[in-house]
């Protein structure tokens, strides 16, 4: 234990948490994902579907995997930045809970709503807990200007290292962007995680 402790949690710090728990909590979705395939693959009823016909399965399932990148990063910041261990254990419960509540109701049809109601609002709940964690994550990995590194924020560039406003017109997949940086005309992919005190950006030159 002492040895995790030295080796892992001394390694830990505000800049690479988000990454940490993103790793973390993307190991706990697939492992969450494996188990319930497993288990769906040995129903006869699934059998005669093609793997395309499970999107929905698999889409809910990446939802998953930053929920629990989410549920680690509070839980890690209490435990580590804060000595907070019970504190930290039960925030991430609690995300947990809220997280998978509303389908209990749903279950039961509290309110006598209906299942159509309750599909609805399922749907629309799943949508509101999906951006209000990857918002929070965003939060532990950027810091509070996380929307503005997202969109417009400063860049220094991992070629030439000048720093740069954010182009509003550029390639953005996903949190990642294929821009261009204005002092060396040259395009490189950066990420929205890496501030202007970061030089680990993946560059490509043109």
């Amino acid at each position: 234990m002492a040895f995790a402790y030295s080796f892992f949690f001394r390694r830990i710090n505000s800049s690479n948490l988000g990454r940490i728990a993103i790793a973390i909590g993307l190991g706990f979705g697939i492992g969450e994902a494996w188990n319930i395939a497993a288990l769906i693959s040995q129903l006869p009823e699934f059998m005669k579907y093609p793997w395309y016909m499970l999107f929905g399965f698999i889409s809910e399932r990446m939802l998953v995997c930053i929920g629990h990148a989410a549920f680690v990063a509070v839980a890690a910041h209490f435990i580590i930045f804060r000595r907070a261990i019970f504190r930290g254990v039960v925030l991430g419960m609690l995300l947990h809970f809220f997280g998978n509540f509303p389908i209990y109701l749903a279950h039961k049809n509290t309110f006598g709503l209906g299942k159509d109601v309750w599909s609805v609002a399922l749907q629309i709940w799943v949508a509101v807990y999906f951006l209000a964690m990857g918002a929070l994550l965003a939060r532990m990995a950027v810091g509070k200007k996380w929307m503005a590194n997202l969109f417009r924020g400063k860049m220094k560039c991992p070629e030439c290292g000048s720093l740069y406003r954010r182009p509003i017109f550029r390639i953005q997949p996903f949190y990642k962007s294929y821009e261009k940086c204005p002092s060396c005309k040259h395009w490189h992919l950066v990420s929205a995680f890496d501030d202007d005190k970061n030089k680990s950006s993946i560059s490509v030159s043109s």
